[in-house]
């Protein structure tokens, strides 16, 4: 999978993928999950947050 600034990721098999609907505080914190857009194809792709890399960093601290 690859993701640009512009575009957003891509399924290296099919193209494009589209943000998943965040449902619930856990998942927006997590950051922006992106779907692959074919039929049956699981790949997924998240965009972490800052708040979700800041507490990383912490924890390796």
């Amino acid at each position: 999978m690859t993701a640009t600034a512009t575009t957003g990721p891509t399924c290296t098999q099919h193209g494009p993928m589209s943000p998943r609907t965040a449902r619930t505080p856990e998942q927006r914190f997590t950051g922006t999950w992106w779907a692959c857009i074919a039929p049956r194809c699981l790949n997924a792709y998240l965009q972490p947050s800052a708040q979700l890399l800041t507490q990383l960093r912490h924890q390796d601290a």
